[in-house]
């Protein structure tokens, strides 16, 4: 008997189909390998198998038990075990406790052994743990026993999820993209590092859309850039966005909701760099500004390479975008298709006929 098989599994989001119709078994003891780009349905496919998602058609068994239609508790409990594309891991506890946290369909112990502390708790805890130590071991991170995850490098994380995976025992376990890229900024691994701790380590971000705090005036707006910052050095960063956005000092004391859309767009990249980043990430800083004003903006943002501080343009207004870029690159469908200095993509064939138009 096949340990899980599926037939006619099948997965719709609003008339778009997903996963259409698979029929597959998978034996006890084997590696069953899952390829594609990304959008294909892999993830989807794994969220079918542990009952994230219900399929719109189709039918699972485990050995021989159907399992369609069941809650994702109900097929961890039944022996299917994941890890995720997007790590899922407890940043606020040690590696241990994450591993511990996975034995939580093994333990048995309730509400009122923990309120009472019993020896049978106390001795199940220990089992817990010894049992997390090993599963650490196993997959080489026993230095890390005892580490913050949040202190941890991506490459562990990855590892950490998959010995918590292990530790509910699972008879079937599902990993999703395992070997997964990662981020390096000044040599430092940040891809499992959170937002707040990206900002103080110099990565900031200039939102699509501005996210300005309307009622809020336009100082206190760029104060909360620099929230981290000493007064002084707060002072100073005032000072210099002032400078280049003589617009914002004339009107520091008026709330940002009533600013044009250019000058608001100016007040979201002078809050940016109230943080003083290394790398300052600007997404859409055109959209929906009258010609004359992007042209200001793109001016700014030029004065701000030629200062030496580092930028990533997200960009469709491709001509202004690439004729300030020292290097570009092409995404379709998630994927670079086309890579070159900003002349060379300006110069390309098919990114004028396609992105500017010509």
């Amino acid at each position: 008997m096949s340990l899980l098989r599926a037939e006619g599994l099948s997965k719709e989001f609003g008339g778009v189909r997903a996963i259409e119709a698979l029929d597959f078994e998978i034996q006890p003891g084997t590696v069953f390998s899952i390829i594609g780009p990304n959008g294909a349905g892999k993830t989807t496919l794994l969220n079918l198998l542990t009952g994230i998602y219900r399929p719109s058609a189709g039918r699972m068994w485990l050995e021989g038990r159907p399992l369609a239609g069941h809650a994702p508790h109900l097929f961890a409990a039944a022996g299917i075990g994941r890890t995720f594309q997007n790590l899922q891991i407890f940043f606020n506890m040690s590696a241990l406790e994450n591993v511990m946290a996975g034995r939580h369909l093994h333990e048995r112990c309730g509400l009122a052994a923990a309120l009472l502390r019993t020896p049978r708790l106390a001795r199940a805890e220990r089992a817990c743990s010894d049992r997390a130590a090993e599963l650490l071991a196993f997959v080489g991170l026993a230095a890390y026993e005892r580490s913050a995850a949040e202190a941890m490098p991506y490459g562990a994380l990855k590892r950490l999820e998959i010995a918590r995976a292990l530790a509910a025992e699972p008879r079937l376990l599902l990993l999703d993209e395992p070997a997964a890229g990662r981020i390096e900024f000044c040599g430092e691994d940040v891809t499992a590092a959170p937002p707040e701790a990206r900002v103080r380590r110099g990565m900031v971000q200039v939102p699509e859309g501005r996210q300005v705090f309307g009622p809020l005036s336009v100082v206190d707006n760029l104060r909360l850039g620099a929230y981290r910052r000493g007064r002084a050095e707060s002072v100073a960063s005032l000072e210099r966005v002032y400078a280049m956005f003589p617009d914002l000092a004339e009107r520091r004391a008026q709330p940002a909701g009533t600013l044009s859309g250019g000058q608001q767009q100016m007040l979201a990249m002078g809050r940016a760099l109230m943080a003083r980043p290394r790398l300052l990430l600007l997404d859409e800083p055109s959209m929906g500004l009258a010609p004359r004003l992007v042209a200001g903006i793109f001016a700014c943002i030029q004065a701000l390479r030629d200062a030496d501080l580092a930028l990533l343009l997200v960009e469709q207004n491709a001509r202004s975008a690439l004729a300030i870029a020292d290097r570009g690159y092409v995404l379709e469908t998630g994927s670079i298709v086309l890579a070159g200095t900003g002349a060379e993509l300006l110069a390309d064939e098919g990114v004028r006929t396609a992105y500017l138009g010509l």
